[in-house]
């Protein structure tokens, strides 16, 4: 049977291999004279004896240095066949900037909500980027929060138990050496995840949801784009489609392509013909979102096909049908939320934000200057919704976000959290439009109440926490 206690380290200046632990953790050792204690894959014999303090383990200064351990550190002790487990130890994989700008004492929302999430945890929390891990000695240079200075400071730690991985070196120039050290930890440590992968390839979703019958009804018409012919046919369906890179977030490589009405009737002689220069006479709109909105206007169905392949070019994009979203103010209307785990590994379903983009961009995010709403206050005050049908509607979506996780995580496996982007249409049909395995949280940070940014960012360390107790 698994132990846990919650307790705080407290560092001494001695050099021999002895723990004072307090007396409700010793009368559980079966042999105090030789214990393993443990931080991930840290381990140390000691000799146990009786602390004088029911909360606090002594821990000589050499072991904590190796072990990663702070004075005053609060964290979760477990007693487990007559070892010692101080932990978990999180890992969260960031860009380098982030931890750069956080050592500089610049501290992004993220990473001061995430130490607040954890006051309920207790985990050993760090950040680090792909500059931060010593391969030789299996070390990371993590960056942690020093309650006792009240700053961010770099530290040395183990391999974390718990890998929380946000993305950390999406730069072309880090993808090789963030791999790396994916593929290290996994060998060397084989830590649990938060969420079993980072990114979602938005073409191999589609694929797989498309063929759930829950979840086919949801999933607008998509297809893979190989060719001019697949921007043909996609057309047939619709005069305005969007493309987007299978692996863009925030927003970036979405276009959306609009065509002028008057020219169907070229576009049905075009797909019957499979001939593209009989376009030259059609007008098109283009909108492109990369960190910046770009428009430009095309004459010629080639001269929209040399713009594509320039800005997609060694990008794998797919080709959807708009969808006729709810529009306010003649601007688009989508919707976000999160999934998560919590303490328990119980499912949790956040807040449905409600994003309303501007008539200038074809997308919604803050980053363009989209406004944020609480569903309520949206669907009542915007919409003149009642009571009634705002109910009904959070119903259907709380059924759909349920079928979307479940069928998620039966593709790839047990997620802490995912970020769901979803839209409704005029007839108040629900859209899936794309998953996120590191959601930004803005949307709720610029909106929700303390409480509810408190658990958005605490449920995913209390599940790893979850994870931890339950696998050792």
């Amino acid at each position: 049977m698994k132990n846990l206690f919650k307790v705080t380290i407290s560092i001494i200046q001695n050099t021999s291999k002895t723990l004072w632990v307090p007396h409700r953790i010793y009368k559980l050792l079966d042999n105090p004279n030789h214990i393993d204690f443990q931080v991930s894959i840290n381990k140390i014999t000691v000799t146990c004896c009786k602390g004088n303090d029911d909360n606090k383990i002594f821990i000589p200064k050499y072991i904590a240095q190796q072990m990663g351990l702070s004075d005053k550190l609060i964290t979760n002790l477990i007693v487990h066949n007559n070892q010692i487990h101080l932990g978990p130890v999180i890992g969260v994989f960031v860009s380098n900037g982030r931890v750069r700008k956080a050592k500089k004492q610049h501290i992004h929302f993220r990473f001061i909500e995430m130490v607040k999430g954890n006051q309920e945890a207790n985990a050993i929390l760090y950040f680090f980027s792909v500059k931060d891990v010593d391969f030789k000695n299996q070390r990371i240079y993590g960056t942690h929060y020093n309650k006792n200075v009240k700053k961010f400071e770099e530290k040395s730690f183990p391999y974390p138990d718990i890998l929380y991985d946000r993305g950390g070196g999406t730069l072309k120039s880090q993808k090789i050496i963030s791999q790396r050290i994916r593929n290290e930890l996994n060998k060397t440590a084989a830590p649990l995840k938060i969420n079993s992968r980072y990114f979602f390839d938005k073409w191999d979703v589609y694929n797989h949801l498309v063929k759930d019958k829950e979840m086919s009804s949801y999933s607008p018409k998509s297809i893979l784009y190989n060719s001019q012919n697949d921007l043909i046919d996609i057309f047939k369906l619709n005069s305005t489609i969007y493309i987007k890179s299978c692996y863009g977030n925030n927003s970036n490589g979405i276009a959306r392509v609009t065509r002028a009405e008057n020219s169907s009737s070229i576009f049905r002689k075009l797909y019957d013909r499979l001939i593209s220069k009989k376009f030259s006479n059609s007008n098109f709109e283009l909108m492109y979102s990369n960190n910046k909105i770009l428009t430009k206007y095309f004459y010629s169905f080639d001269q929209l096909i040399n713009e594509l392949n320039r800005l997609f070019q060694n990008s794998k994009a797919i080709l959807q049908e708009e969808i006729d979203v709810i529009k306010v103010d003649g601007c688009n209307i989508d919707l976000r939320t999160e999934v998560q785990r919590n303490s328990e590994g119980k499912i949790e379903l956040g807040p449905y934000m409600v994003r309303k983009g501007n008539k200038a961009n074809h997308v919604t995010s803050t980053r363009s200057g989209g406004l944020v709403y609480s569903f309520d206050d949206f669907f009542r005050n915007k919409l003149n919704y009642s009571d009634k049908t705002i109910a009904q509607i959070k119903e259907r979506i709380s059924k759909f976000l349920l079928k979307s996780f479940n069928a998620i995580e039966s593709i790839y496996g047990p997620f802490g959290e995912i970020g769901i982007d979803f839209a409704i249409d005029n007839n108040l049909n629900i859209w899936f439009i794309e998953c996120n395995a590191k959601p930004g949280k803005d949307t709720i940070y610029l909106v929700c109440d303390n409480n509810t940014i408190y658990r958005s960012f605490s449920n995913p360390l209390n599940y790893g926490k979850y994870l931890w107790k339950t696998n050792i």
